[in-house]
C-alpha cells in the first residue's frame, strides 16, 4: 500500500521544495504564505522531461490528420491532430551522426509498484509506431535540416516514467506483433521497440536543466544499449 502512494507523496514534497525555492529567490516580498497545487501532475511530467531532453520545434514532428466528406468539405482543425509525441529529443541534429528519439512521457506507478499493470498499454505503443513511421517517411514535412540527414534505422521509441532510482533504467521494451512479432529475434525498424525508462523524478526536478546536453546524452545511450 505505502508503495502504491509514493508518488502522491512525492508530489507534496516537491511542491514544498518548489515553494521553498520561489521564497527564497523572492525574499523581498513579505507575503509568502500561498499555496500551489493540482491534480493533474502528469502534465507537469510531461513539460519537465521536455523541458530537458526536447526540441523546441516539435510540434514540426506532429502527424496531421482531417476529414474528407461527401459534400465536398475537408477538415484539419487542430482538434483533429492528436497525435503529438511528447517529446522529440535529437542529438547531432542536421549532421550525418543524427539520432531521432521520440518520447512518450508517462506518469504511471511502475517504477514504484513494479506491476506490470502499471505499464503502458496497447494504445500507446501504436500511438509511438505511429509518429515513428510519420517520421520515416519522407514525404512528410519534418524540419529540412532533420529531413537531409533522416536515417530510418536511427529512429528511436521510449517511454519515460517515474521513479526513485538515482540512475536512469531501461527496463526493457514494448512492441506489436504487426511490426516485431515476438518470434523474430531482431526488428525491421529501430523504432519497433519501445523502450521503458525509468528517471528518478526528484533528481530531474532539482537537476532541471533545459536542453541538458550532458542528461541527452545519458539518456540516448541508455536507449540504444537496449536496441
Amino acid at each position: 500500500m505505502k508503495a502504491s502512494k509514493t508518488f502522491n507523496e512525492n508530489n507534496l514534497l516537491l511542491f514544498k521544495n518548489m515553494l521553498d525555492v520561489i521564497n527564497y529567490l523572492d525574499s523581498s516580498n513579505e507575503n509568502k504564505n500561498f499555496i500551489y497545487g493540482t491534480q493533474n501532475f502528469h502534465h507537469i511530467w510531461e513539460a519537465l522531461v521536455d523541458s530537458v531532453y526536447g526540441e523546441k520545434d516539435k510540434e514540426k514532428f506532429y502527424p496531421k490528420v482531417y476529414w474528407k466528406l461527401k459534400n465536398g468539405k475537408s477538415y484539419s482543425q487542430d482538434k483533429f491532430n492528436s497525435l503529438r509525441p511528447d517529446t522529440i529529443m535529437i542529438t547531432n541534429r542536421g549532421k550525418p551522426g543524427q539520432k531521432i528519439f521520440v518520447i512518450d512521457s508517462k506518469y504511471y506507478r511502475y517504477g514504484a509498484t513494479k506491476n506490470p499493470n502499471h505499464l503502458p498499454d496497447s494504445s500507446s505503443v501504436v500511438k509511438q509506431i505511429a509518429y515513428a513511421q510519420y517520421i520515416e517517411n519522407t514525404n512528410n514535412k519534418i524540419p529540412d535540416d532533420v529531413q537531409k540527414n533522416l536515417n530510418p534505422q536511427k529512429i528511436y521509441n521510449a517511454f519515460i516514467m517515474p521513479s526513485d532510482n538515482q540512475l536512469p533504467q531501461n527496463i526493457g521494451y514494448s512492441s506489436a506483433d504487426y511490426v516485431f512479432p515476438q518470434t523474430d529475434t531482431e526488428p525491421v525498424s529501430s523504432y519497433s521497440k519501445i523502450h521503458g525508462i525509468l528517471l528518478d523524478i526528484k533528481q530531474l526536478m532539482f537537476r532541471h536543466i533545459p536542453r541538458d546536453k550532458e542528461a541527452i546524452i545519458t539518456l540516448s545511450n541508455l536507449i540504444e544499449q537496449g536496441c
